[in-house]
């Protein structure tokens, strides 16, 4: 794989052939696959057959496919994704990101933390402002806080740490089997 400023490719191919824009995360999900989180993708490398893939992500900041909410999932290959250097981590059949969405609300971005089923591949808000800006539930109070998180981690019980530049928050139990977010 390389890094590259002209693009990405390589989608269903060799990894060692992959050109990737701008990565910065990795995380392994112990059944020997290692997701690579790039500019506006998170890319998923097959350890064991050397392909890569493209797991979540459009290439495409602009135009919105879907956009993810409280109420609403999005399908990951389907969503828009921008990552300005946050980490990812996997837990309990889960991909943990913190990306960037343009705030059609504020018309800025708008940090948030999502999760991403493995095998579902369905993207769920669980903090920050999302692409509408998000409202705080009784679900989830993270909504439309500005968290900018920066490092992702989760415990057994698959409660998402995060820290972050500008707020911290604890938010308390979540209900519903959605994991508790603490803020260092």
């Amino acid at each position: 794989m390389c890094s590259s400023d002209l693009g990405h490719s390589g989608d269903g191919g060799p990894g060692t052939a992959a050109l990737l824009e701008y990565p910065t995360g990795l995380a392994l999900d112990g059944q020997g696959n290692l997701f690579i989180q790039d500019l506006d993708y998170v890319w998923r490398l097959n350890l064991s057959t050397g392909i890569i893939q493209t797991f979540a992500g459009t290439g495409d900041v602009i135009t919105t496919f879907c956009k993810p909410s409280a109420s609403q999932t999005c399908a990951a290959l389907q969503t828009n994704f921008y990552f300005l250097g946050s980490s990812i981590a996997v837990s309990h059949g889960y991909l943990y990101a913190a990306p960037e969405f343009i705030n059609y609300a504020s018309g800025g971005l708008s940090s948030s933390i999502v999760r991403i089923g493995l095998s579902s591949g369905l993207v769920q808000l669980l903090a920050g402002g999302g692409i509408d800006g998000g409202t705080p539930t009784s679900t989830y109070p993270a909504l439309g806080l500005n968290i900018e998180a920066s490092n992702l981690a989760m415990d057994s019980a698959g409660n998402v740490f995060f820290s972050g530049q500008y707020q911290a928050w604890n938010g308390g139990t979540q209900p519903n089997d959605s994991p508790l977010i603490d803020g260092i």
